[in-house]
């Protein structure tokens, strides 16, 4: 049994030799042994604030942010990734980038500003498995490259179209290219729908991929007249995600969805493969 216990906006001293202190919305104290502390972060991740510590008998026990190699870690043994040294340089690059102008344009919530590397990086690599072998490929409302840049990272043979309408995060999607010294990769900043109209961009793309873009019907049409004949909408949602067709799929897609329970965060997440069907 966990006995667990909030308090609000407390003063954590963190440098003992400044004296610099953090004020820290939330403080967890918890009376139990080892054995539950894993449950215990599992709990504390859930609450939407920058600093969650873990106090067990008034002793700073561990300060829920994963490390850079323990996010690769974890997705090699629950993906089934495969990391070369570079990719995890630029890995670690992008999640500096993505850190210091989050500071300035609000690229990702403030609450995760802190936890990219367990809510987002986790989340994109988990797309990687899924990923058809040949492209090319538009990540839809790529907003800060979740999971466009990471899926480049991770796939440097696919050519890569990042859609993004927001000036900003257009021109964060661009200097990061450029930063990370990515080939094949182009940030536009449209809507899909100005985009459709564009004969070069009509019938181009082999595989879409979406996430926390809108609900699939929608995204459907945004993405359908981009799609290559035998296309693919690869899109991360949350459970029972095909329920988001109010009457159902229609007759002409074919649809399938398969649901992953995140590690670390164990929060679930649906794969929605979309394309049109042929008899």
């Amino acid at each position: 049994m966990i006995f667990l216990t909030k308090f609000s906006k407390l003063s954590v001293l963190v440098n003992s030799v400044s004296r610099e202190t953090v004020e820290v919305p939330h403080i967890f104290l918890f009376a139990g042994d080892p054995a539950v502390e894993h449950q215990v972060l599992q709990i504390a991740v859930q609450f939407p604030f920058p600093f969650p510590f873990l106090f067990s008998f008034g002793t700073l026990l561990k300060a829920c942010l994963m490390l850079p190699n323990e996010a690769i870690s974890i997705a090699e043994n629950s993906f089934r990734l495969s990391f070369f040294i570079e990719q995890v340089s630029l890995l670690k690059q992008y999640v500096n980038l993505l850190t210091d102008w989050s500071a300035r344009v609000r690229l990702i919530s403030r609450n995760d500003r802190n936890f990219i590397w367990e809510r987002h990086v986790l989340d994109c690599l988990s797309f990687v498995p899924h990923l058809p072998k040949d492209g090319p490929l538009l990540d839809l409302g790529s907003g800060a490259g979740l999971p466009g840049i990471i899926m480049k990272i991770m796939r440097p043979d696919l050519e890569v179209y990042l859609l993004e309408p927001a000036r900003m995060k257009s021109l964060f999607l661009s200097e990061t290219i450029t930063a990370l010294g990515l080939a094949n990769t182009f940030a536009i900043r449209a809507r899909a729908e100005t985009l459709a109209g564009n004969s070069a961009f009509s019938g181009k793309f082999q595989i879409g991929t979406a996430r926390a873009v809108a609900r699939l019907p929608q995204v459907w049409d945004w993405i359908e007249p981009l799609l290559a004949s035998n296309g693919v909408l690869i899109s991360m949602k949350g459970p029972n995600a095909l329920n988001e067709f109010m009457h159902g799929v229609p007759d002409y897609l074919c649809a399938t969805e398969t649901t992953l329970t995140m590690p670390f965060t164990r929060r679930i997440r649906s794969f929605v493969f979309l394309q049109r069907c042929f008899t």
